[in-house]
């Protein structure tokens, strides 16, 4: 892997890590005040010449873009997408391969946080193994590689289906 795009990238923390490990890291996020952050952060560790931000819609990001990565990464990102599938399948066609995280129904703090993010106007996803599967499904995908989060969640590896 040389090139990985962080999608939602927040305040780069994925991003500045995979930057530190020599990679080119492309990050998309909607929040300029977060690639502020990401923007300090990436001078601060040095990872500068390695990163580089973008504020926009990532869905309309992926789809304007003539970028190639071989990593395409979504840490805490579809917990808000209202349509995942479509996200995925775009991840698939800038990427080889999409790492993405999943909170799951059962975690303890998943109630919680639902009620939280539901008093705010905010909808929030959660994934089961199965949920998981129907999207891949549903965004021609395939999922290569699944891990549990000790019950929080999921991160999965997907990759598009062989044809």
């Amino acid at each position: 892997v040389d090139s990985v795009l962080d999608l939602g990238c927040g305040s780069g923390r994925y991003a500045i890590a995979f930057a530190r490990n020599g990679k080119e890291v492309t990050g998309v996020d909607f929040s300029e005040k977060m690639l502020e952050l990401s923007r300090e952060y990436s001078e601060t560790s040095g990872t500068s010449e390695k990163t580089d931000f973008h504020q926009a819609d990532i869905n309309v990001w992926m789809g304007d873009t003539e970028k190639r990565f071989d990593l395409s990464i979504g840490m805490g990102l579809f917990d808000y997408l209202t349509s995942p599938a479509g996200t995925l399948r775009k991840m698939l066609k800038v990427s080889t391969v999409a790492i993405v995280s999943f909170p799951a129904p059962t975690f303890p703090r998943s109630q919680i946080r639902s009620w939280r993010y539901r008093a705010q106007n905010c909808p929030i996803f959660f994934f089961t193994e199965k949920d998981i599967q129907n999207l891949a499904n549903e965004a021609g995908a395939e999922v290569t590689e699944i891990r549990s989060l000790n019950g929080a969640g999921y991160w999965v590896k997907f990759s598009a289906k062989s044809s």
